[in-house]
């Protein structure tokens, strides 16, 4: 037979409580665990429709709220993601930019005009005004540098050669029947170069009567003047050296100006406007020479034409081939 014994304590608490009240408090202490026992299934249902979400899940660019929250990618399985990107494709109009004002390029360029009127006029204060022309100078010679009269009696056909200093063949003329009275050279090489002044030029005239009869006559040396020359569109006035530099310019007055080059300026300021550019080819023997004559028509040329000096470009050469005292060729583009 078994027979529980209770604490003195424990009995008197026995004492104390009702029967009634015992099944209260079990009730009450019953009410925790099914509470949670009912979470926990819970959780475990959340976690399996978590999952299935995750089975299905896709992201739709043209909705809203659509967020991946997460993304768990396990063993070596790869994924590819590919987003479509519209093309770029931007029409922007400048001109119809507010608050700006277009127009074209000649109107900031002729914003303000080029005045060459006033600065002339503001030289002439002091002195001769610059860019005047002086139709008095009539040195440089025009038309023609040479001009050969040969007198022969029937003549069948005939040819007159030029040759320079170097013996080379520089123009050559030829015609049937008799000779004319007068043959002139403008001073162009066949070549298309123009004639040096300062070299010795010699000529050979070879006719042939209707026989077949040849005659030869040479004629003595020359030299070409300085002088100046309108051709395809170009100007050109070419001078000898001489003057320049040698006795002819230590015995000229401090100050006066060459008078080849002077009237090389006279006729460019009729010929050229005051912003066109003049070049100035010069031909010497050595570097110095060339380089000292150019620099001596550079500032004299600069003294006579308005407009800035900076339009006179020089160049320079240097040629076993030219003339002993140098050549001056001054032109420009009409």
């Amino acid at each position: 037979m078994y027979t529980q014994t209770t604490h003195p304590r424990n009995r008197r608490l026995a004492r104390l409580v009702h029967p009634s009240l015992a099944l209260a408090l079990l009730a009450l202490l019953a009410l925790p665990l099914c509470a949670f026992a009912q979470d926990a299934a819970t959780k475990t249902e959340g976690v399996e429709a978590t999952a299935e979400e995750v089975e299905s899940m896709s992201l739709k660019g043209d909705e809203e709220d659509t967020v991946l929250k997460s993304l768990v990618i396990e063993g070596e399985d790869r994924i590819q993601i590919e987003f479509e990107r519209p093309e770029l494709d931007l029409h922007i109009d400048g001109y119809g930019i507010e608050g700006l004002r277009w127009g074209e390029t000649m109107d900031v360029v002729q914003r303000r005009e080029v005045d060459a009127l006033t600065p002339m006029i503001h030289d002439s204060n002091d002195g001769r005004a610059k860019g005047l022309a002086r139709p008095y100078l009539r040195q440089l010679r025009n038309g023609s540098v040479a001009r050969f009269r040969p007198k022969m009696d029937d003549v069948a056909s005939w040819r007159l050669t030029i040759a320079d200093s170097r013996g080379d063949t520089v123009r050559v003329f030829t015609g049937k029947g008799s000779l004319p009275e007068q043959i002139e050279w403008d001073g162009i090489n066949d070549n298309g170069e123009l004639a040096l002044p300062g070299l010795v030029y010699s000529y050979v005239l070879e006719a042939k009567d209707k026989a077949g009869n040849r005659r030869n006559f040479v004629g003595p040396g020359f030299e070409v003047a300085p002088y100046r020359i309108e051709k395809n569109g170009r100007f050109n006035v070419v001078i000898s050296g001489k003057s320049l530099i040698g006795p002819g310019a230590a015995t000229r007055p401090v100050g006066m100006s060459d008078p080849w080059v002077l009237e090389a300026a006279s006729w460019m300021n009729q010929y050229c406007g005051p912003d066109q550019t003049i070049e100035i080819h010069v031909s010497a023997r050595n570097f110095e020479m060339a380089e000292a004559m150019g620099e001596i028509v550079r500032v004299q040329m600069a003294e006579q034409l308005p407009g800035s000096p900076l339009r006179l470009r020089v160049t320079t050469e240097a040629s076993s081939e030219a003339p002993p005292a140098g050549v001056v060729t001054i032109g420009a583009e009409i």
